[in-house]
C-alpha cells in the first residue's frame, strides 16, 4: 500500500546575507544621538534656571508677607504708639533690601528728623538737612512717590546735589526712598 506522495522538501527562500552598516551610517547615527543629547542638556539647564527663578520669587514673596505681618501684629498691639511700627518698619526694610542702614524721616518744618534707624547710626547726621529736592529723600517726599538711584555717584553733580555729597561723605551708593503717606 502506498501511503501517500513523498513529501517534497521545502522550498527556503533565499536571504541576502546580512550586511554591515557602513561607517558613515554609524557615524551620521552617532552624529544625530549627540544632536538630541545636546538639546535635552540644553532644556534641562533652561527648567534648572526657571526652578531657581521661581524658588527665588517665592522665597521673595514669603520674606515680603512675613514682614507684613510682623508690621500688622506690631500695630495692632500699640494702636496709639507710632514709634515701635516705624523701628519694625526700618528693620524689615533693612532685612527686604539687604541694606546697612535704612533711617525713617520726618518732615519737621523745613527740615528733616530722624524717626527711626536700622543699622549704623551715621544716618542721624543726616538730621536737620533741608527737605529740598536735591536729596533723594526730599524728592521722594516733595513728589509724593518712591524715588531709587541705583548709584548716586554716576549722577550728575545737579540732580541730587545734596544726596551726593551724603553719599561720598558716608560711602553709600544706592539710595531709595519713598514717602509714608498715611
Amino acid at each position: 500500500m502506498r501511503r501517500g506522495a513523498k513529501p517534497g522538501k521545502a522550498k527556503v527562500k533565499a536571504r541576502l546575507p546580512v550586511a554591515r552598516k557602513s561607517p558613515k551610517n554609524e557615524g551620521s547615527r552617532v552624529r544625530n544621538l549627540e544632536k538630541r543629547l545636546a538639546e535635552c542638556l540644553k532644556r534641562e539647564k533652561a527648567t534648572g534656571e526657571l526652578l531657581q527663578e521661581k524658588d527665588r520669587a517665592l522665597t521673595e514673596a514669603l520674606d515680603q508677607q512675613t514682614a507684613t505681618s510682623e508690621i500688622l501684629r506690631v500695630i495692632s498691639s500699640s494702636p496709639t504708639h507710632i514709634q515701635p511700627v516705624l523701628d519694625v518698619v526700618a528693620e524689615n526694610a533693612a532685612r527686604l533690601c539687604d541694606a546697612e542702614d535704612v533711617a525713617i524721616f520726618e518732615e519737621d518744618g523745613e527740615v528733616f528728623r530722624v524717626v527711626a534707624f536700622r543699622g549704623a547710626s551715621r544716618l542721624r547726621d543726616f538730621e536737620g538737612t533741608p527737605v529740598s529736592r536735591g536729596s533723594v529723600a526730599g524728592r521722594a517726599m516733595l513728589d509724593g512717590h518712591l524715588i531709587h538711584v541705583h548709584d548716586i555717584t554716576e549722577e550728575s553733580e545737579a540732580e541730587f546735589p545734596v544726596s551726593k555729597a551724603l553719599a561720598q561723605h558716608f560711602g553709600h551708593r544706592t539710595m531709595l526712598a519713598t514717602p509714608l503717606v498715611r
